[in-house]
């Protein structure tokens, strides 16, 4: 007879497939994919956890504790490094994280009726629930829907008394929560019907003005406020405001790198303030990513044009050939002008106050002050901003209409109310110096030169003037010549001393006498002057090199 003895392994295997392969079919429950993504969230492995919550979620949709735990991950991972993030996460920014945790919030709130008092019932799991509720008013605020973030707040402040004794003082948070959040609901209805204005009814100052409080109010910087204050900036068009675009750029390049519209238009910002290695650098790398990207690609040309007559014209200021340097200046304005003519490329008002102000120096360019005001009236005509008028000042001071300068940097001024900027308050504070000074003892119309003056013009100047009048050369007007003579003295030795010369421009006195313009000093310092320095002079603003 045939023993069964050897196969009794066999059987017994064959015995307990069906429970193998049953238990293999069973899938876990979200409860333990839930505790398996809490360990790999616990260890740092952010793609597994995020996988393991994803499939809890699948598993049982209608379970809000899977909805608050992968809220809570996403809060988690939202501060770490974009190489640290799970790969299907990397690409998105920080305001899209934003989105799916206020995304999980709601599933947690919807799935676990945490919007019905009802389910609230004076047990600990109420502070948990107003927890999820809690944090949600606060994500909606800070995407500026503060209208659904009040109804948030209102709900938690309507719970039953019993609910409020375990909630402790949240209660006072929740009340203070609600003044700031009323406030954000009128900025933000005003911001809206400012925006959605008829372009000639609105107003971009005030826009800028409404989302820097609203960014302050909430303390966050959603994209969407950000792109508004940008688009504003460049319809105001001055260089403080295309500053204030290119910092927020800088911002949403951050968030958004694959954004080739950004660096365009942040090149854009910088070449309209005349900045153009910056252009160079945000257009050179638009076009690495896209060689034929369009916005780019023409800006980039114009851009290559601009550089290339700006360095001609400097070496020409250094050669001293100053009339064809303003020449090749002249050549830039045009090109800056045909290009201001498009949406958002408004000339670059740095490169026009260099190129008025350059022309104020009459003895090097060939041009009268009196031309370079009517040339300064002309670029306020087209481009009225602070620094239009600040090279307009300038022009008149040259052309000894210093109370007419102080009169148009005041008018500009009054604009501004109590947030007048900075280079209009230095600029009036120079204009009421030499309005000053021209009622006293003026040394630069003593020696025929511009406020700006290089110090090689002024010894320039200087040795001229006191050849013409020297008592020797003048023996049939002595008493004139001799008066002429002790004044050109005074003169150079206030302006050819850097530090003299800026207490001077400052309006402080000089003389040592206790009023500016008074004689008391006599001779020329250090003898009479004999020879330059070598080299050409660069264009200069206010002793700064005319260099881009």
């Amino acid at each position: 007879m045939l023993s069964l003895m050897p196969l009794l392994p066999l059987l017994n295997l064959l015995l307990l497939l069906p429970s193998v392969f049953s238990q293999s079919s069973t899938p876990p429950s979200a409860s333990s994919l839930r505790r398996d993504a809490d360990l790999a969230l616990a260890s740092s492995d952010y793609s597994s956890a995020l996988s393991l919550y994803n499939s809890a979620l699948a598993s049982d949709p209608g379970d809000p504790v899977t909805y608050s735990k992968r809220y809570k991950f996403y809060n988690r991972v939202s501060r770490l490094p974009k190489e640290r993030l799970p790969d299907e996460l990397k690409g998105l920014s920080q305001e899209e994280l934003t989105d799916l945790m206020v995304s999980d919030l709601s599933g947690a709130i919807e799935k676990g009726e945490y919007l019905n008092k009802g389910t609230y019932q004076g047990t600990k799991k109420d502070k948990e629930k107003a927890s999820i509720v809690e944090a949600r008013a606060e994500l909606l605020s800070k995407q500026v829907k503060c209208s659904n973030a009040i109804k948030d707040y209102q709900f938690l402040l309507s719970l039953p008394p019993a609910s409020m004794e375990i909630l402790g003082s949240a209660r006072t948070t929740w009340s203070d929560s609600l003044p700031r959040l009323h406030k954000c609901v009128d900025l933000s209805n005003t911001l809206t019907s400012l925006v959605t204005a008829v372009p000639a009814k609105r107003d971009d100052r005030r826009i800028i003005d409404l989302v820097t409080q609203l960014l302050e109010l909430l303390k966050s910087s959603p994209q969407s406020l950000v792109r508004e204050r940008v688009s504003a900036s460049f319809r105001v068009g001055t260089v403080d405001a295309y500053y204030s675009a290119i910092a927020d750029l800088g911002h949403l390049i951050k968030s958004f790198p694959s954004e080739l519209d950004l660096l365009e238009l942040r090149g854009t910002a910088y070449f309209n303030i005349g900045e153009l290695s910056g252009a160079q650098s945000h257009f050179t790398a638009c076009l690495k990513t896209d060689a034929e990207h369009k916005g780019c690609k023409k800006e980039h040309k114009a851009l290559k044009t601009v550089k290339k007559k700006v360095g001609r014209a400097d070496e020409r200021g250094e050669k001293g050939e100053h009339k064809e340097a303003v020449e090749y200046l002249m050549d830039v304005k045009k090109v800056l002008e045909e290009r201001s003519q498009l949406p958002g490329k408004s000339m670059p008002a740095a490169v026009l106050a260099d190129l008025y102000l350059i022309k104020l120096v009459k003895e090097l360019s060939g041009f009268k002050p009196s031309e370079a005001v009517a040339l300064g009236r002309e670029m306020v005509a087209s481009h009225d901003g602070p620094e239009s008028l600040v090279a307009l000042a300038e022009a008149l001071i040259a052309d000894e209409q210093h109370q007419e300068a102080v009169n148009v940097l005041r008018a500009e001024m009054n604009k501004f109310g109590n947030e007048v900027p900075q280079m209009l308050k230095e600029a009036m504070q120079k204009a009421e110096v030499a309005l000053k000074q021209s009622k006293e003892k003026d040394y630069y119309k003593i020696l025929g030169v511009a406020r700006g003056a290089a110090k090689s013009e002024i010894k320039k100047a200087y040795k001229k003037m006191a050849l013409q009048w020297h008592p020797d050369k003048n023996a049939d007007n002595a008493e004139k010549a001799e008066k002429m003579f002790m004044d050109i003295a005074e003169a150079y030795e206030i302006l050819g001393d850097d530090e003299m010369r800026a207490k001077y421009d400052r309006g402080e006195d000089v003389t040592g006498n206790g009023q500016q313009g008074g004689g008391g000093r006599h001779g020329f310092p250090g003898g009479f002057p004999g020879g330059f320095p070598g080299g050409g002079q660069h264009f200069r603003q206010g002793g700064q090199q005319f260099h881009f």
